[in-house]
C-alpha cells in the first residue's frame, strides 16, 4: 500500500526493482523483485504504528510508505514516517550495495532545529529525495506543521551520508506556503521529477480538494508549475516560473533563498505559473515527467458535479505539457467520467460513487470524495499513461458474490498518445474482471525501469487511508 505523495515508490536497477510500502499492520518495508524472474524478498523496515494516534486508533495509514533512493555507491535508502510524524523523516541504509537484508538502524532527522531551521516545523510527512547530479547535491522535499495550515518544505544536503544529520538538515526552509486567505490555512500537495542534472521540475495543488474551505465562495484548488536549479558559483538554488523567470519574494526568509517560500494566489514576487485555474473545478496532481522535448507534462484530476460547479460526481485524468511558451489546454485522456456517478448494481452489488474514500464504507469514518483510482506516466516514455478507470463487465461466470459495502470494479489499463497529447487511445486492459469489493489503485512506473517491469500498483479492499485496507503489490510488463 503507499499514498501518492510520497516518491520515488519504486526504482529499477541493476535487473531488479524496489518497492517501498507499508502494510496493513502499521509496517514500512521494502521489496526486491528480480525482473527477469519475478523472485521477491522483503524485509520490514520499521513498525510505526504506535507512533500517532489517528481518528482514534493505531498508525495503520497509507500516508507511510517509503521512498526509495538508490545512492551512488549501490546502496539503498529508504525515507518514510509516520503520517504527521511528530519525531521526523525517519532513514535506513542498506550496510551492503543491493542487498536488502541487512540495514543500518533507524535515524530520525528532525527538521524543526530551531538554530538552521527555525521556519520549519514538526510533524512531517510525505519524504522525497531527489539527486542534483552535476551540483553533487541531494534536494529533500516534504510536508511540515500540523494540517490544516502545513506549509512545504526545502532542504539540500551536500552529502548522501544519512547519518550525518547536521549537514542533512542545515538547509530547511519553507518551500511552498500561501499568504492569501483562505490557501494560508491548506497545505499544497506536491509532485516532482529530476529534470536533466541539475534540475527538479515541481507541480502542486495550493491546497486539498476535499477540505472544507476550499468549497465555498468559489474557492477552489488550482494546479502550478516552477523548477529549482542549484547556483554552484552562488552556493544557493534558484527558482523559476515554467518561462524560466526568476521569482523573487519580497517577503523572503534568508538571503540564502530570495525566492522562499513560493506563493500561490500571491501578486507579484514569487508566483508560479498556474497550469490549471481550480475556482470551480478543482484539482489534484498526480505525476509530473518530462518529455522527448525536454519540457515537463504533467497529469491531474479534475472535480465537478458535471455541470462545473463544485462537486466530486465528475472526475477526469488531464493531461497538459509545457511548449516552450505555454502550458497546453489541459485534454480529458479518457473523455469520460472515471468514476460512477451513480449507485450501479454490478453483479448484483451496489457500486459506490464517486470516490474510494467513502464515509461508512467498511468502517472508514472520513469521507474522501476526491480519491480516484490514480494515473501516472510510464517513467521511459511520456506518451504512455497507465490509469484505473472503472469499467462495468458483464461477469465472467454465473456466481453471484455478495459484498458488503464494496468500493467498485476500478481496473488498470494502458493508454497512449501519437500527437503529443492532443488526443489519447485505449492500448490494452492490464486488470479485468476485479470483484466488486477489489480496487486497482494508485499505479506507478519505475524509475529507469526496462520494460520488463514498467508499472506496479495496489490492489484488494481499500475503503479508506487509516484502517481500511488491505491489498498486495502487483507489476506489469511494458
Amino acid at each position: 500500500m503507499w499514498t501518492f505523495f510520497t516518491n520515488p515508490r519504486a526504482v529499477c536497477y541493476r535487473g531488479n526493482t524496489y518497492i517501498g510500502w507499508v502494510s496493513n499492520a502499521g509496517i514500512v518495508g521494502i521489496t526486491k523483485v528480480n525482473n527477469t524472474t519475478k523472485e521477491a524478498t522483503h524485509f520490514e523496515l520499521e513498525d510505526v504504528s504506535t507512533y500517532v494516534i489517528q481518528n482514534g486508533g493505531a498508525e495503520i495509514d497509507d500516508h507511510d510508505n517509503a521512498a526509495v533512493f538508490i545512492r551512488q555507491d549501490g546502496r539503498i535508502t529508504c525515507y518514510y514516517g509516520a503520517h504527521n510524524d511528530p519525531g521526523g523523516v525517519r532513514s535506513r541504509t542498506t550496510i551492503y550495495p543491493e542487498d536488502i537484508t541487512e540495514w543500518s538502524p533507524a535515524i530520525v532527522d528532525s527538521p524543526a532545529n530551531a538554530t538552521s531551521s527555525p521556519n520549519v516545523n514538526l510533524p512531517t510527512c510525505y519524504s522525497n529525495p531527489r539527486l542534483l547530479e552535476d551540483a553533487e547535491m541531494m534536494l529533500y522535499h516534504f510536508r511540515t506543521g500540523s494540517p490544516p495550515a502545513a506549509p512545504h518544505a526545502i532542504l539540500f544536503a551536500n552529502t548522501q551520508n544519512t547519518l550525518n544529520s547536521t549537514a542533512f538538515y542545515t538547509d530547511g526552509l519553507p518551500l511552498i506556503q500561501s499568504t492569501v486567505a483562505p490557501w494560508k490555512t491548506q497545505r499544497p500537495y506536491v509532485q516532482s521529477v529530476v529534470n536533466g542534472r541539475n534540475r527538479v521540475d515541481f507541480c502542486f495543488t495550493d491546497g486539498h480538494p476535499g477540505d472544507s474551505n476550499t468549497k465555498e465562495n468559489g474557492n477552489g484548488t488550482s494546479l502550478y508549475h516552477f523548477y529549482v536549479e542549484w547556483d554552484k558559483a552562488a552556493n544557493k538554488a534558484r527558482y523559476y516560473t515554467s518561462a524560466g523567470v526568476e521569482m523573487v519574494n519580497p517577503e523572503a526568509i534568508g538571503v540564502q533563498a530570495p525566492s522562499l517560500p513560493i506563493r500561490p494566489k500571491h501578486s507579484g514576487g514569487s508566483d508560479p505559473t498556474m497550469i490549471w485555474n481550480g475556482v470551480n473545478v478543482r484539482s489534484w496532481g498526480w505525476d509530473i515527467v518530462i518529455g522527448f522535448d525536454k519540457r515537463p507534462c504533467v497529469l491531474f484530476t479534475t472535480y465537478d458535479d458535471g455541470a462545473g460547479s463544485f462537486g466530486f460526481s465528475n472526475q477526469r485524468y488531464m493531461f497538459s505539457r509545457w511548449d516552450g511558451t505555454a502550458w497546453t489546454n489541459p485534454v480529458d485522456i479518457t473523455g469520460a467520467n472515471v468514476v460512477p456517478s451513480a449507485q450501479t448494481l454490478v453483479r448484483e452489488v451496489a457500486v459506490s460513487a464517486p470516490g474510494m474514500g467513502t464515509c461508512g464504507v467498511n468502517g472508514f469514518t472520513l469521507d474522501e470524495p476526491c480519491y480516484t483510482g490514480g494515473c501516472c506516466f510510464d517513467a521511459n516514455n511520456p506518451n504512455i499513461v497507465y490509469l484505473v478507470n472503472t469499467v462495468i463487465q458483464t461477469p465472467s461466470n454465473n456466481s453471484k458474490p455478495s459484498f458488503a459495502d464494496p468500493i467498485g470494479l476500478r481496473e488498470l489499463q494502458e493508454w497512449q498518445t501519437n500527437d503529443g497529447g492532443l488526443t489519447w487511445a485505449k492500448v490494452r486492459d492490464i486488470t479485468t474482471n476485479s470483484l466488486p469489493n477489489i480496487v486497482n489503485g494508485r499505479p506507478y512506473s519505475p524509475k529507469n525501469h526496462d520494460g520488463k517491469i514498467a508499472v506496479v500498483w495496489w490492489r484488494g479492499p481499500y475503503s479508506g487511508w487509516v484502517r481500511t485496507f488491505n491489498t498486495n503489490l502487483w507489476c506489469a510488463p511494458a
